[in-house]
């Protein structure tokens, strides 16, 4: 039987249990776990608190386009992590903490001691597999409509804020369903697993001929969403080699038919939205920016010169004048 300390200095994701993110002391922890990122990524920092477990990301140019998706996104009903920065904003201090937090392996400890960290953001962790990791059997299972529902509404979040490294809906490349989540007992067929959408990012286009076609791209996409599937079209080729490719499991046009109802619930949150709140893109960069400015004003840069409000609320006009046209 694992001693406790011994339980202390692993991770096992089946049983893993997240912390409360509003009350645990972010600088206390027994042990911290390293999970590298994929292409220009800084990977993640995952941390033993006691009550549970918490995820620390470095802060970058990227945090302030993935805070302000997330913040769009849960607007929008698309489930994503919270976030909180460090009491205080001693951030010196949660640094050194994680450190020098005791770590599993030899190769985590240099990691720990030689990561060029300046700053962290805590993030809520997430129970649950990502998307490759249990995707052969999930989606086969009877959550699979859910799941594919649920990937449609949070393309459209990613429509808004140009996020290509998800769902390869409009975008040319094989996309990374890393960075989709499944929430609940992926053990059983229990019919109660959710998707939680992780790693967001924005990605602003200042370019004018760049910006007028990614509009196109977002017009033809709805368009399409409305429409019956062709499995012979591009799109849904593009889906079904992501698919197999990340995760073994054989995307079908009943998949597909799912995930385009995912978009078509997740435009008309999108309107009800914005009748409510005519400004909620504007009102969520600046709830990011009320979040980052207490790092940004000490010389960390979080990126937040990077978001254009503009572009952002063109794409929900587009998203939304095309969706009510395709609904005539």
């Amino acid at each position: 039987m694992m001693s406790e300390d011994q339980a202390n200095l692993s991770f096992d994701i089946k049983t893993a249990k997240a912390a409360d993110l509003k009350t645990v002391k972010l600088s206390k922890f027994k042990f911290v776990h390293y999970i590298a990122g994929g292409l220009g990524s800084t990977g993640v920092f995952l941390a033993n608190t006691g009550e549970g477990w918490v995820v620390f990301k470095q802060v970058g140019t990227r945090s302030g386009g993935e805070i302000l998706a997330s913040y769009l996104g849960t607007e929008l009903g698309v489930r994503c992590p919270d976030y909180r920065i460090h009491e205080g904003d001693n951030q010196s201090e949660l640094v050194m903490a994680l450190k020098f937090a005791k770590a599993a392996t030899e190769q985590e400890r240099v990691i720990l001691r030689n990561a060029r960290i300046q700053a962290v953001i805590a993030m809520s962790f997430i129970e649950g597999f990502t998307l490759p990791a249990c995707g052969m059997k999930v989606l086969k299972e009877s959550s699979a409509p859910t799941l594919f529902r649920q990937f449609g509404e949070m393309s459209v979040l990613d429509l808004i804020t140009n996020n290509f490294d998800r769902i390869p809906f409009v975008w040319s490349n094989q996309g990374n369903l890393e960075n989709l989540m499944i929430r609940g007992n992926v053990m059983e067929d229990d019919g109660n697993l959710s998707a939680v959408s992780i790693d967001q990012g924005t990605t602003c286009i200042t370019h004018e001929k760049g910006e007028a076609e990614y509009r196109e791209k977002i017009v033809a996409g709805i368009k399409e969403a409305y429409g019956d599937v062709d499995v012979t079209g591009r799109t849904f080729k593009r889906f079904k080699m992501s698919f197999e490719n990340n995760t073994g499991y054989e995307f079908t046009q009943a998949d597909c038919e799912n995930y385009f109802m995912g978009i078509r619930y997740g435009c008309d949150r999108l309107k009800k939205k914005m009748e409510e709140d005519p400004d909620f893109v504007f009102h969520q960069i600046q709830k990011t920016i009320d979040f980052l400015t207490p790092l940004e004003g000490t010389g960390f840069q979080c990126g937040l010169g990077l978001l254009n409000g503009d572009f952002i609320q063109k794409n929900v006009e587009a998203i939304i004048q095309t969706s009510n046209e395709a609904e005539k």
